[in-house]
């Protein structure tokens, strides 16, 4: 047999392995199966997200009732006349208010002290509570208390304050249409009857100190002039001046006719005989008139020794006019005072300007159904979500 007629001889078998260069082929994967993981993030977002959404949409569309708006927009302004000087000078000044007596309306209109007066004007209790028994969630349960009723009233008010113009949004809510124009007005009203109150209290704080003033000065005006008419009943002299002046006057007269007279009895002595009659009468002429000047020096010094009585009564009679022309003085100043702060404070007389009215809506806008849907459906996803995120990344730590 021939080496060509024989069979082949086939090399032995070698194990298959890994080629140079080339990576194992993973094994294909298998199909993807349901896990009771799957089950429960399917029931959690059933829980979380669909159902939450389709009992506030049920419960938005078949029984929350309709709320109508009213709307009110005004500004606080304060009038303030023109003075003289500023007529006089060519600029009047502008009407405005201050930044806190906007705020401070503002302010007011959420406080419970306007819930409690409009409750007793308008019975809040009772326009809140028309749907309560059929709308549980947006109606209000008249046995609430006062706190309540003021939770309540800022979630069917809403108030809009511009710091940089003033302007004020007041927006109130209710089931019918006249309830929510009624809100709005007596709110407005209310805050304008608050804001002329305060105005009051301001006008009177600014003219009470200077009435008191007044009231001091006059007081010390008649205890002046009282105290000056005792002294010239005391006295007998109306105007003790005048009186100085007539007796200072009347000695000095006496003083020069004793001159003259002393001249002329020596002019007689010298030119004549000592027994001539006319000597003797110079003589008596003369002591005459020094008795005269003595009486009357007696009557200058009235109440005192010496000279003193007339000096210590233009004494205390120049204290007295003193005194009263101070105080006639100090009385001007404060009535003057008095009249300026009466004008300042008829100056400072707030009120509010509406420049839109709360008017009778057409149409029920609220409670907002669609965007209350879309959020409830909104806050279910990031919920569900953020609860699987948390699951995952536990269970990825295992």
């Amino acid at each position: 047999m021939s080496l060509a007629d024989s069979e082949p001889v086939s090399a032995p078998a070698r194990p298959l392995g890994p080629v140079f260069g080339a990576r194992p082929v993973a094994a294909p994967a298998a199909a993807a199966r349901l896990k009771p993981r799957h089950f429960g993030l399917w029931i959690g977002f059933l829980i979380l997200v669909l159902l939450p959404t389709a009992l506030s949409g049920g419960y938005l569309a078949l029984i929350a009732a309709d709320q109508y708006d009213a709307t009110v927009s005004f500004a606080v302004r304060s009038e303030k006349p023109a003075s003289a000087s500023t007529l006089l000078g060519g600029i009047a000044p502008l009407s405005g208010t201050s930044d806190t007596d906007a705020a401070m309306v503002a302010a007011y209109l959420q406080s419970p002290a306007l819930v409690d007066e409009l409750d007793r004007r308008l019975d809040l209790r009772a326009i809140f509570a028309r749907r309560s028994r059929a709308d549980p969630v947006f109606g209000f349960d008249s046995r609430g208390s006062r706190e309540d009723l003021a939770t309540y009233w800022a979630w069917m008010v809403s108030v809009s304050y511009d710091s940089g113009t003033g302007l004020i949004d007041f927006q109130a809510r209710a089931f019918t249409a006249q309830d929510a124009q009624r809100i709005a007005q007596e709110a407005f009203d209310a805050a304008a009857r608050m804001i002329n109150r305060l105005s009051a209290i301001a006008q009177n704080d600014t003219t009470r100190a200077a009435r008191e003033e007044v009231r001091l000065a006059d007081d010390r005006l008649t205890r002046s002039r009282a105290a000056l008419q005792a002294f010239r009943t005391r006295t007998g002299f109306v105007e003790p001046g005048l009186d100085v002046t007539s007796q200072s006057g009347l000695i000095g007269a006496l003083q020069q006719q004793l001159a003259s007279g002393i001249v002329t009895l020596g002019l007689l002595q010298r030119t004549t005989q000592p027994d001539d009659p006319r000597i003797a009468e110079a003589t008596r002429r003369l002591q005459v008139i020094r008795d005269e000047i003595a009486a009357q020096r007696r009557v200058a010094a009235r109440g005192a020794s010496g000279q003193d009585g007339y000096a210590r009564l233009m004494a205390e009679y120049d204290r007295l006019m003193t005194e009263q022309s101070f105080a006639e003085k100090t009385y001007l100043a404060a009535q003057s005072a008095l009249d300026a702060a009466e004008a300042a404070a008829r100056s400072q007389s707030y009120y509010l300007a509406a420049y839109q009215t709360p008017m009778l809506a057409q149409t029920a806008e609220y409670p907002r159904r669609l965007l209350l849907t879309g959020l409830v459906a909104l806050f279910g996803f990031l919920i569900w979500s953020v609860l699987a995120l948390i699951y995952y990344s536990l269970r990825d730590r295992r």
